[in-house]
């Protein structure tokens, strides 16, 4: 035989013959081993996903708390709950020069070794040899450790039995059986792998399904299998449930669901609030203040079958509403001044109350907002633009205000309790990268801030930047959120196909979301609580009642003021905030009325009506109504009046993002001060062109200044007892002046002022 004369070249053929030789082999092998394996039972499919994925799942090892973390956990990472599966593969086959898996011989592999707990390992033990976690890994990796397929599919649903929802008091503890349903149409008793994620603190619930409540009451709990997800909300009752009753009647067609809800927990709802209760929620909710004592008085006093209706409409059809809805709006649209500068807030405003005014239909308003181009200044709708700076930003704000999904977490991952992808929220970001800015000037007053703008600017649309997914760096087109949505047909600025498909008739989504979230703000909570929260892990608590609302609503013309009168005619929004023994203690079900602190700007111009005396605000005319005020709270060194600081204390926020949970209606000890101790309540009350020194002044019976008081400060009269408390304590005053000042300051701190009953 011929030796070549570059000896060099020879060996390295050599060399890789040699390695072609034993790859060949250990293909072979492999081939054997699999062939080898005992029989799988016919019913039983060796995937990786069914066994692999949804055994790391059972196991907890591919959570973001341990191996499912960005940077992995000692050495070895996992895709957070499975959403890489191929990656995955390649970490257990091929990590670590393939030490975790034993082909060979199965049950040696470190995964198993680890799992059950034979050797060291940080997560502890994750599972025992009898457990369906590690005989679904020892049945793969007996079949031969098969990689990812196309014919690995994903189950299309999730059945939870028993299907109902409501147990009585003899049920202590339910045993769950989860179903899978295939794309074939087959179906699968998952029980044993499914993960049972409880929502409350209450509930004890085993690895397979068996679930004991240890209080009575509302429970939640989460059941997902290999990426589907279902919710289920249950109710253990106290009591047994023979005959349902509840005391509210279904009047309306808003009651009906809720009545039918509290009938089949064979609960009651409280009674009906009284007039004077009433008259002030109404005001409060429609028009952002209290009432006057005089128009409280003719309300309650009027003996008018269609009084409640009249007052309705007419505060409805008022300034007070214009202004109070669109602080509201201002919120989550971020109309503040650090974004917009003063003139921008002005701008934006203007159209934003315009547009209240004019009862612009909500779905017109959103898709002038979506597709806005031009100057900050001449075209007011672009301002929504210009505190959204990036494509990501725009995209959430836009999913979250206009559609309740929070997107964010899709951002870094496949979204853990909804069915959002990576690849979801980078194509639907790649839908606003073609905003771009011209900024004509930018005066900013702290060169350290870049976020801070001053100076008109003008919002122009780009050539579309398709945004990159981080997992493999593929552009991705625009498309709208739907699971199986098309790629969209304008590519110059797809925007315009998102506002259509948004706002359409059959868009569902988008009038639910917008229903929802005025029923959160006239009844105080949202049927999907929190409003800015539509997943499949957080039902509804009334489904049937918000698709019937959004679909007439949407047959109403996306009318926003429609919809406050068909929510506050309702009898549910009557009911007292004093719930009777046989309420169920959950404001879900809406047998009784929330009660909730005061918004900032409600309590400020509270006081301001009860005291005759404004509270100053910055850079303001005299006079202004804090929930007349554009912008947003201001950061807390450049408050300088009263008025500011109390905003800032009782939790008006700055409109850093585009979510209902900035307004902070906490409990703080800066609060207590501002109302107990604080200079600018104590200067009121004693201030000489205020209320209360011109009742000390007039010569009429105590009696009756201290009603009016009573009126003015809440709406009704004083009951016999604060009548006589109120005389006793004036009288021990030394003056009557100082005697009224003491009961307006009881007043103001007394929590029937404060609470929004």
């Amino acid at each position: 035989m011929h030796m070549p004369k570059d000896t060099g070249r020879w060996h390295v053929a050599t060399w890789i013959a040699i390695v072609s030789l034993e790859v060949v082999f250990f293909s072979l092998w492999t081939v054997s081993i699999a062939c080898a394996a005992e029989p799988l039972e016919p019913t039983k499919y060796i995937s990786f996903s069914r066994n692999v994925t949804s055994a790391l799942d059972k196991a907890g090892c591919n959570l973001g708390a341990c191996h499912g973390n960005q940077r992995g956990k000692g050495g070895f990472q996992l895709s957070l709950r499975g959403e890489a599966p191929h990656e995955d593969f390649n970490s257990l086959l091929h990590g670590e020069l393939g030490r975790r898996v034993d082909r060979l011989v199965p049950e040696q592999s470190l995964i198993l070794l680890k799992g059950k707990g034979a050797i060291a390992h940080e997560g502890g033990t994750r599972f025992t040899e009898s457990s369906p976690a590690y005989q679904a890994l020892f049945a793969w990796l007996k079949a031969g450790a098969p990689a990812p397929s196309s014919e690995d599919v994903l189950p299309t649903n999730l059945q939870v039995l028993p299907e109902q929802t409501v147990f009585g008091a003899g049920e202590s503890k339910v045993q769950l059986t989860v179903i899978a349903n295939w794309p074939n149409g087959t179906s699968t008793d998952v029980t044993s792998m499914a993960i049972y994620e409880p929502l409350d603190p209450s509930i004890k619930v085993s690895a397979n399904g068996l679930l004991e409540p240890t209080r009575r009451g509302t429970v939640g709990l989460i059941v997902r299998y290999l990426g589907v997800q279902k919710s289920l909300p249950l109710f253990f009752s106290a009591k047994d449930i023979a005959s349902p009753t509840t005391t509210l009647s279904a009047s309306t067609w808003i009651d009906e669901p809720i009545v039918a809800r509290l009938a089949s927990i064979g609960a009651q709802s409280a009674s009906q609030a009284t007039d004077d209760v009433l008259v002030r929620r109404l005001y409060i909710d429609l028009a952002g203040r209290l009432p006057t004592a005089t128009e409280a008085q003719a309300f309650v006093q009027s003996n008018r079958e269609d009084k409640y209706s009249e007052l309705v409409d007419r505060l409805l059809a008022s300034p007070e509403f214009v202004l109070y809805w669109t602080l509201k709006w201002s919120d989550v649209l971020r109309c503040d001044e650090k974004v917009l500068d003063p003139e921008g807030v002005k701008h934006f405003g203007d159209w934003l109350r315009q547009a209240v005014a004019d009862a612009k239909p909500t779905d017109q308003f959103v898709r002038e907002l979506l597709t806005s181009t031009g100057s900050t200044y001449s075209n007011p709708p672009t301002n929504f633009y210009r505190a959204l700076r990036d494509p990501q930003t725009r995209g959430e704000a836009v999913a979250r205000v206009f559609l309740g999904y929070r997107m964010q977490c899709a951002q870094c991952h496949n979204h853990p309790f909804d069915q959002w992808t990576q690849a979801d929220y980078y194509s639907w970001a790649s839908v606003f990268s073609g905003v771009d800015y011209e900024i004509k000037s930018n005066d900013r007053k702290d060169d350290l801030d870049k976020n801070e703008f001053r100076g008109e600017q003008i919002v122009l649309v780009k050539e579309v930047n398709l945004q990159k997914h981080p997992r493999n760096g593929q552009k991705m087109p625009p498309k709208v959120l739907e699971r199986e949505a098309n790629s969209l047909t304008n590519a110059t600025d797809p925007r315009i196909d998102i506002a259509n498909w948004l706002t359409a008739n059959t868009n569902k989504q988008f009038a639910r979301a917008q229903v929802n979230w005025i029923f959160f703000h006239l009844m105080g909570r949202g049927l999907v609580d929190p409003v800015d929260d539509f997943r499949s892990t957080n039902p509804p608590s009334h489904p049937e009642l918000l698709d019937e609302m959004a679909q007439r609503w949407i047959d109403h013309q996306f009318d926003l003021r429609w919809m406050v009168r068909e929510i506050v005619n309702s009898q549910a929004y009557k009911l007292s905030s004093t719930p009777s023994p046989e309420t169920p203690q959950d404001e879900a079900f809406f047998g009784y009325r929330v009660v909730r602190r005061h918004a900032a700007e409600i309590l400020a111009d509270a006081q301001s009506d009860v005291l005759g005396v404004h509270l100053p605000f910055d850079q303001q005319p005299a006079g202004t109504r804090a929930i007349a005020l554009r912008a947003g709270q201001r950061e807390q060194r450049y408050l300088k009046s009263a008025g500011d600081a109390f905003l800032g204390a009782f939790g008006k926020p700055q409109r850093l993002t585009a979510c209902e949970c900035e307004r902070s209606n906490d409990l703080s000890l800066s609060q207590v001060f501002q109302l107990m101790q604080g200079e600018s309540v104590e200067k009121r009350i004693r201030d000489n062109k205020g209320r209360i020194r011109r009742l000390a002044e007039r010569d009429e019976p105590l009696n009756d200044l201290i009603s009016e008081l009573y009126w003015t400060a809440l709406s009704r009269p004083p009951t016999e007892i604060e009548l006589q408390q109120a005389t006793d304590a004036i009288t021990a005053a030394g003056s009557k002046r100082q005697g009224l000042e003491d009961l307006t300051w009881a007043l103001l701190n007394s929590q029937e002022f404060l609470l929004h009953h």
